[in-house]
C-alpha cells in the first residue's frame, strides 16, 4: 500500500493496531505508532485508544500510559481501555486510582468500566472495595450487573480463598453461570487445593460442554498438585475414555 504511494487512513491504522494487539506483535505495533508520528496525525479518541489497547495487550504498559496521557480528548472507552490494561498487567492498584481520577474529570462510568474496576480489585486483592464498587454500580450509577460483573465477583472471592462467597454469588445471580464462570471457580479450587469442590465444578463444566478439555485437565493438574496420584490416573483415564487429547502447553503428569 505504501509502496504505491497510498497513505493509510485512520480506519486502516486502527484495524492494523487491533491485529497487532491480538497477535501481540509489538514490533509492527511500534512501526504503526512511528508512522502516525511521522505523518503528524492527531491522536484522536479512536486512534489513541487503539494504541493504548495494543501496548497494553503486548505487555508494554508504560508506553500505553504514555499514549493515554498524550491524548487531548478521552472517551469513557479510552479510560476503560487504560484501566483494563493496567489490571491485566498486574497493576490493579493503579487501575483503581485511575478510576478515581476518571471521576474527577466528570466522565460517567458505564457497564464496561465496572468490569475493569472489579477485575482490578480482584488482581489487587481488594475484596471489600470490590464488593463496594459492585453495590455502587447499581445503587449509585443505575447500572444493572451482567454476567461479566458476576464473573468478576466470583474471581474476586475465589482468588481471596472465599469460596463460600463465590458460590453464593453463583447461587443468587439472576442468570445461570456460564462456562467462563465455572472455569473461574475451578481455577480458584486449584489455587487453594480444594479438589473435592473441583470435582463438582468439573461435572458442571462437562454438562455445559461435554468435549471441553479445560475441566478434566484442570482437575488432573489439581490432583497432581495435591499428590493424589490415584485420582490423577482416574482423571486421565476419563479423558482417554472421552477421547480428549491434551493440547500443547499443558503440563503432563505421568504416574
Amino acid at each position: 500500500m505504501r509502496s504505491l504511494g497510498i497513505e493509510a487512513s485512520n480506519g486502516t491504522l486502527v484495524t492494523v493496531l487491533a491485529a497487532c494487539a491480538k497477535l501481540q506483535n509489538i514490533v509492527l505495533g511500534r512501526m504503526v505508532h512511528g508512522y502516525i508520528d511521522v505523518r503528524g496525525l492527531e491522536l484522536n479518541v479512536t486512534l489513541g485508544t487503539s494504541l493504548v489497547d495494543m501496548y497494553s495487550k503486548c505487555g508494554v504498559i508504560e508506553e500505553a500510559m504514555s499514549v493515554f496521557c498524550m491524548m487531548r480528548v478521552k472517551s469513557v472507552a479510552s479510560w476503560n481501555c487504560m484501566m483494563c490494561g493496567l489490571a491485566m498487567n498486574g497493576k490493579g492498584d493503579s487501575a483503581i486510582k485511575l478510576f478515581k481520577e476518571m471521576q474527577t474529570f466528570n466522565v460517567k462510568p458505564n457497564s464496561t468500566t465496572f468490569v475493569g474496576v472489579l477485575h482490578s480489585c480482584s488482581h489487587a486483592g481488594q475484596v471489600n472495595d470490590g464488593f463496594t464498587y459492585f453495590t455502587e454500580m447499581h445503587e449509585v450509577y443505575g447500572i444493572s450487573a451482567n454476567i461479566k460483573h458476576y464473573g468478576c465477583m466470583v474471581d474476586l472471592y475465589g482468588r481471596a480463598g472465599r469460596l463460600k462467597d463465590a458460590l453464593e454469588v453463583m447461587r443468587t445471580m439472576p442468570m445461570n453461570p456460564d462456562i467462563v464462570i465455572w472455569g473461574t471457580l475451578l481455577g480458584a479450587c486449584r489455587i487453594h487445593g480444594l479438589s473435592k469442590l473441583g470435582e463438582l465444578v468439573v461435572t458442571q463444566i462437562i454438562k455445559l460442554e461435554p468435549l471441553n478439555i479445560t475441566g478434566s485437565i484442570g482437575l488432573s493438574n489439581m490432583y497432581a498438585m495435591a499428590g493424589e496420584w490415584d485420582n490423577v490416573s482416574e482423571a486421565r483415564s476419563m479423558m482417554i475414555d472421552m477421547d480428549i487429547v491434551r493440547e500443547p502447553g499443558f503440563s503432563s503428569v505421568t504416574s
